[in-house]
């Protein structure tokens, strides 16, 4: 089973639930796995609107204890750490949640495989950022944290940032700028789907 454990970004804010991209790519991984004569790989829509990386971490153990009846989590993937840095919280303590989260899930399936949204660096408050601004980031900035968990554990595979091209793109987004509307959407499912196709 895959578990996509991530903020309102991973849930769908604003959109109907088969609208979210773990949904969308579970579709697609089913297409390739019948073709491959593979049973589907169950997944699992864990994003939560407002999530902090710590909010997430107390999620989890429900997550896992559901998970435990034979449907072990195979793949863990993790997109967090914007709303932690809206909150104004520092690198540690993100960087604490993120180990639990992994020490966790590994606890409950030693060989499950962990991927880890890249999160770029946004100097100043995201809030007041536009599209010029984020057109102009740097593919391989990431928060600290997100770029130490990533160099001290060798097992979890750094993705992309899912947004890229999307982030405050009015057409992409709804009014708030953030959150992909339904064009958007079909962008993310490609970001997320052209990461992850070749490592499932």
């Amino acid at each position: 089973m895959i578990l996509f454990l991530g903020n309102s970004i991973t849930e769908g804010y604003g959109l109907a639930p088969r609208l979210a991209f773990p949904e969308r790519v579970a579709e697609r991984l089913a297409e390739v796995r019948a073709a491959r004569g593979e049973p589907p790989l169950p997944c699992v829509n864990g994003g939560r609107a407002g999530d902090t990386s710590g909010a997430a971490l107390r999620r989890l153990p429900g997550y896992l204890r559901e998970a435990s009846d034979g449907r072990r989590i195979t793949h863990l993937v993790i997109e967090l750490g914007i709303n932690d840095v809206l909150q104004g919280l520092p690198d540690s303590m993100i960087l604490q949640s993120l180990r639990e989260i992994v020490r966790l899930a590994r606890e409950h399936n030693p060989d499950v495989r962990v991927f880890l949204f890249r999160i770029p660096e946004l100097p100043g408050n995201p809030m007041d950022w536009n599209a010029e601004r984020a057109r102009a980031l740097s593919p391989e900035s990431c928060l600290p944290a997100i770029a130490q968990m990533a160099a001290e554990d060798p097992e979890i595979t750094l993705l992309p940032f899912l947004l890229e091209g999307i982030l405050f793109e009015p057409e992409l987004n709804q009014p708030d700028g953030i959150h992909p509307n339904p064009a958007g959407q079909d962008r993310l499912v490609e970001n997320v789907w052209a990461a992850l196709r070749d490592l499932i």
